[in-house]
């Protein structure tokens, strides 16, 4: 006797399964609230089309970019402000 080749789904299929039906489950659970009345998510679907993952990545690393350089702003702003109290203790009378 022979085995039989027939062998189950690959992994790559059952996790691309497992993807489709969590994203059928999402868009399902969406509909179901804004049918329910969820007022926020009515006014988000009529004026906001759903963003891509690439459209979020960006998004999230132009937010990152600006909120990183602020506070490297007011980490140095608040440095020089130190900087400036501690001289005078140090015999330094703002010699700048």
């Amino acid at each position: 006797m022979q085995a039989s080749d027939n062998k189950g789904p690959s992994s790559s299929e059952v996790a691309e399964h497992k993807n489709e039906t969590i994203r059928y489950e999402e868009s399902k659970l969406e509909q179901q609230n804004v049918a329910n009345g969820d007022v926020a998510v009515r006014i988000l679907h009529s004026h906001f089309e759903p963003h891509t993952k690439e459209e979020e990545r960006r998004l999230l690393r132009k937010i990152d970019l600006r909120l990183a350089s602020l506070m490297l702003v007011v980490n140095g702003i608040q440095f020089m402000d130190k900087l400036v109290y501690l001289m005078p203790s140090l015999g330094q009378a703002y010699s700048f």
